[in-house]
């Protein structure tokens, strides 16, 4: 199974585990019903899906940079953006020290790329 395929579980898994012992809390204490637990479920995913990217972001240490700060790296990021015909993500800088990309949301209208210092000029 692919990195990929095994974190999709991991996360499904943790997710199933707290949703598990909040719905086992719930139940014992006798709050709420089906229709309460299914709306619990999706206010979960809601809020994943809102604070995720912030969380990586945070923990990363995203610095986000201006046209003024990194005009080159910019410039590349809008340029991949145009010729993939999507719109002009923001633009960070990652602290930590590694070699690989990260893109964050996973839809076009709030999508974020980050890249570790020095690797946006190698890139390309």
């Amino acid at each position: 199974m692919h990195l990929r395929g095994r974190m999709f579980l991991l996360v499904a898994l943790l997710f199933g585990i707290l949703y598990g012992v909040i719905t086992g809390i719930g139940i014992w204490a006798g709050a709420g019903n089906v229709y309460f637990y299914i709306i619990l479920a999706f206010a979960f995913i809601g809020l994943q899906y809102l604070v995720g990217p912030s969380i990586v972001a945070w923990t990363m240490k995203a610095k986000w940079v201006s046209e003024k700060e990194s005009p080159e790296l910019r410039r590349m990021v809008a340029e991949l953006a145009r010729e993939a015909g999507l719109p002009k993500p923001k633009v960070g800088i990652l602290v930590a020290q590694d070699t690989h990309r990260l893109r964050l949301r996973p839809h076009a209208a709030r999508r974020a790329s980050l890249c570790y210092p020095g690797t946006h000029e190698t890139a390309g």
